[in-house]
């Protein structure tokens, strides 16, 4: 966990993650380690190459513990970004594969929805 929350601080720092709904908790998401290593880590190499704007986290059933990391974000981006970002995020492997990975029409383009299973790994990030 402490990893998460080091990594997670970062990226709430970083100037190629654009948290655009401070409102929602996203920067005191990351900020605090709330967010699954994986999602965590796809970010990090989402922004290596292109700005990121995330709109949301979620990923928390009905009933589930709010100590469970946040394993889903929703990130906005123009078309040909949104495709970009798909297919790499489609090309990676286990552990880092996401269970569910689409585009929606959004209003600056194309919002993309990245999910990962529970459980996540244990020790991802340190």
């Amino acid at each position: 966990m402490a990893g998460q929350v080091s990594g997670g601080a970062v990226l709430a720092c970083d100037p190629a993650i654009c948290a655009a709904l401070a409102q929602h908790g996203v920067p005191a998401a990351l900020a605090a380690g709330q967010v699954d290593a994986r999602l965590l880590i796809t970010l990090a190499a989402l922004a290596a190459t292109e700005p990121v704007r995330i709109d949301g986290f979620g990923g928390r059933g009905p009933g589930e513990s709010p100590g469970l990391a946040l394993r889903t974000a929703e990130i906005a981006a123009p078309a040909a970004t949104a495709r970009r970002m798909l297919a790499f995020v489609r090309a990676q492997r286990s552990p880092y594969l996401a269970i569910r990975s689409d585009l929606t029409p959004g209003p600056d383009g194309y919002v993309l929805t990245v999910e990962f299973g529970a459980p996540a790994p244990l020790g991802m990030v340190r």
